[in-house]
């Protein structure tokens, strides 16, 4: 298949990555839910570990270091349930169904130990990563970002495997830098194509800021403050929701090597 077909297939599924949230704008639930989940689960964390024990005046304990650990992992899970239920979701729209927040949720649930355990894995090595980058020096550092790239890349498409498949995470990872063999163009045009568009639309919520500044009154300025944030949210939780429907889209692809088979009604 040559770069240009890659490329546009990319971009096909891109827009239909926008039709699905277009239909289903209920999916933009589901980041503010994993946002919320995480801020209460670091709360609580934090509280009844690290303020319970004091936070270590000198080196931290052994034990600081497991609180920190599981952390980790819970911060993984959260994002990782969540990503879960967008793929889900996304994928009975691309099939043609109709999804309620119900059917992502759910499908997640079931698969809440094996998404458990792929943020296990996850959190452990993007730990041993982090301690690496901590003691590099400049060549380590490009040497650790290029291999927290390649980790990255070639874990892109285990969630939807976890979902969809009878396997554990560490087999996940070997059929998702398979998929990614397969959907390179695709792949990269559909993240680099979705980045751009949020970029730009990221620039809009300058507007009521510019508006307001130029205006010359401090309370014409507080609310383009106000708006431009509202505004930011809002994107933030689109931007979000696109990402996870990108990668149910593209899982879809690289699985059967065709497009989704409600790809039409799914277009913007």
């Amino acid at each position: 298949m040559g770069l240009f077909t890659r490329m546009s297939n990319g971009w096909q599924l891109t827009k239909a990555s926008f039709g699905v949230l277009k239909h289903d704008k209920e999916i933009l639930v589901l980041p503010v839910l994993s946002f919320l989940t995480l801020v209460l689960f670091m709360g609580f964390w934090l509280g009844a570990g690290f303020f319970t024990l004091g936070l270590p005046a000198g080196d931290p304990t052994a034990l600081h270091y497991v609180l920190l650990f599981i952390l980790y992992v819970g911060m993984a899970w959260v994002g990782t349930f969540f990503l879960a239920a967008t793929v889900a979701m996304a994928t009975i729209r691309l099939d043609g169904g109709d999804p309620t927040l119900k059917d992502g949720l759910s499908a997640a649930w079931d698969r809440k130990g094996k998404l458990l355990a792929w943020a296990l894995v996850s959190a452990t090595v993007g730990i041993l990563l982090r301690a690496l980058r901590e003691r590099a020096g400049a060549l380590g550092q490009i040497a650790v970002g290029l291999a927290e790239l390649g980790w990255a890349v070639a874990t892109y498409f285990v969630v939807p495997i976890l979902v969809y498949q009878d396997i554990g995470p560490l087999d996940a990872v070997k059929k998702s830098a398979s998929h990614i063999k397969r959907t390179w163009g695709e792949a990269a045009t559909g993240v680099f194509s979705t980045g751009t568009i949020f970029f730009l639309l990221g620039l809009v919520g300058l507007v009521p800021l510019v508006l307001g500044l130029i205006s010359g009154s401090s309370t014409l300025f507080l609310v383009g403050i106000a708006v431009a944030v509202l505004y930011w949210i809002v994107l933030a939780a689109a931007n979000s929701a696109v990402k996870g429907i990108l990668v149910a889209a593209l899982y879809r692809y690289a699985d059967t090597g065709e497009l989704p088979s409600a790809f039409q009604a799914a277009r913007v």
